[in-house]
């Protein structure tokens, strides 16, 4: 029986081990891609912090348009908690909205349009922020000056690699491959255990332990069948987490097992009003750090012109072990008050669920420790289809040399 689970595992590693290699191999530089990207731009994201107070983001703002283009607009600017870190800013191009009443916006510039104050709200699926196509400016928050600008499309070494792992470059079609190899995966490290699994106890402690004294092909052979064993369920946790990106099926059935459904929100428009503003910028940010005192920043997202629209805060949820589940509070400027939160907690257990499936997947479910965790497993596992193929090239010249003799003997 063993051998028919041999011969599964050999023909199926050899069908997806380049593959599963590339997986691992590109899985492993992409956990510290954070930790990387700030140390190697370190002046993009951290200021040095004088003793004075940071601008609040009233005067900031004017300090920030000043420095753009006539065609550029701010979307959206993340504050964080940090002292030392700069203020991210999203832009987008100008682009005149139509049939908006004329009004003023967060800085008291004035907009032209329609006030559709009263019209009946539509219903969508429940998303983060809206992300225009700008660049984003990362911004001193004591002097007001742009310390660097950044095209998000523009291409980079880990946006190279993430779509390698996400895509193998060839966006949908690269999806289905990812996804089909996935499962036979799956079967390979099924049969891997199996093999693995040992008959009685003496065996157990030589299969629990690479014997570094024995030759190379004993050292390659342990390498491959004892580490194999160590990582493999490492392996399937990354395996199950990443089926949602590549199946419909894997995403709907989150909500199936939790008994729910997608989540949806309305779209919050105003009750009319005179059009004065209430709050500024910096009162609607300090509100905000009222509501979430502990979240590490604060995404203020912007209305495009229009007065029927909230300004939307995000933060990241510090209730749950990850930061990949956010909280949202909608603020009415014209009022001054909070008029939505959106708590994650209180989301679908099926989002909640799909949330966990990124921070699990990448290893940053628990921090550093995890991290490093999720990078000694891909490195030690993209070593697999290598001391594979060496233990089965091995055993085919063992085979080879064993009928040759075979042969000698019979014909002696």
């Amino acid at each position: 029986m063993k051998n028919i689970w041999r011969n599964i595992h050999l023909y199926l590693s050899l069908v997806a081990g380049l593959i599963f290699f590339l997986e691992c191999l590109t899985g492993c530089l992409l956990v510290f891609e954070d930790e990387i990207t700030e140390f190697v731009h370190h002046d993009r994201f951290y200021v040095d912090q004088p003793q004075a107070e940071r601008l609040p983001l009233n005067r900031l703002l004017p300090l920030i348009e000043q420095q753009l283009t006539n065609r550029e607009k701010i979307a959206n600017l993340t504050v964080f908690a940090s002292g030392n870190r700069t203020v991210e800013v999203k832009l987008q191009k100008g682009q005149q909205e139509k049939g908006h009443k004329a009004g003023k916006d967060m800085n008291g510039q004035e907009i032209a349009g329609k006030d559709n104050r009263g019209e009946k709200a539509p219903t969508e699926k429940l998303k983060g922020p809206r992300n225009p196509g700008g660049d984003i400016v990362y911004v001193d928050p004591y002097t007001g000056k742009l310390q660097e600008r950044v095209d998000p499309q523009a291409g980079t070494f880990f946006k190279t690699m993430l779509k390698l792992h996400q895509t193998l470059l060839l966006n949908n079609i690269g999806k289905t491959i990812l996804g089909v190899s996935t499962f036979i995966v799956l079967v390979i490290l099924l049969s891997g255990i199996i093999l693995w699994w040992p008959k009685n106890i003496n065996i157990l402690k030589n299969r629990l332990k690479v014997k570094t004294s024995g030759s190379w092909k004993r050292i390659n052979h342990d390498l491959h069948v004892v580490l194999g064993f160590y990582c493999s369920f490492f392996l399937l946790v990354f395996l199950v987490t990443s089926l949602p990106w590549s199946f419909k099926w894997a995403n709907e059935a989150l909500y199936s097992m939790t008994g729910s459904k997608p989540p949806t929100r309305e779209r919050i428009q105003l009750a009319a009003s005179d059009g004065k503003l209430r709050l500024n910028v910096e009162e609607m940010l300090q509100m905000a750090k009222s509501e979430l005192p502990d979240a590490p920043y604060w995404r203020l997202t912007l209305p495009e012109g229009k007065c029927s629209d909230p300004v939307q805060v995000t933060s990241p949820n510090t209730r749950v072990l990850h930061r990949n589940g956010f909280d949202q509070i909608a603020i009415d400027p014209y009022v001054g008050k909070i008029v939505k939160i959106d708590r994650h907690e209180l989301s679908p257990g099926g989002w909640q669920l799909r949330r966990y499936m990124k921070p699990v997947h990448t290893g940053s479910i628990g921090g550093l420790p995890t991290k490093i965790l999720a990078f000694v497993v891909c490195l030690i596992s993209a070593s697999f289809p290598v001391t594979g193929f060496v233990l089965w090239m091995n055993r085919t010249r063992k085979g080879k040399k064993k009928k040759k003799m075979n042969k000698l003997e019979f014909i002696a």
